[in-house]
């Protein structure tokens, strides 16, 4: 988005392309992030179940592991709000542009 005076008014430009191209961004993580998710937490049940696998030294790294887990959760979570301020700025945009004062400027 640009705002410029250039004496005879205001100018305000929004380049669409750019909010289509987050939405996009937004479906293609989405998408990605629940793939890899859905993996990890298979690789995991299937190494925890492993006797092989359970001993000691391996303890550790299943802790890490399961933090791993629980970080991709949190994200899982939380991603969705931080995308939605995209969807939203774009509604304010449009609400901006709908205004008086607006087609005045522009």
């Amino acid at each position: 988005m640009a705002i410029v005076n250039d004496g005879g008014g205001f100018d305000i430009s929004v380049r669409e392309e750019l909010f289509d191209t987050v939405i996009e961004l937004k479906e293609t993580f989405n998408a990605d992030f629940e793939e890899s998710y859905n993996r990890l937490e298979d690789i995991y049940k299937k190494m925890s179940s492993d006797d092989g696998f359970k001993g000691q030294a391996c303890e550790g790294f299943m802790e890490l592991f399961d933090i791993l887990l629980q970080f991709h959760r949190d994200i899982k979570n939380k991603m969705p709000s931080f995308f939605n301020e995209f969807d939203n700025f774009r509604e304010s945009l449009e609400e901006i542009k709908s205004t008086s004062v607006y087609k005045e400027l522009y």
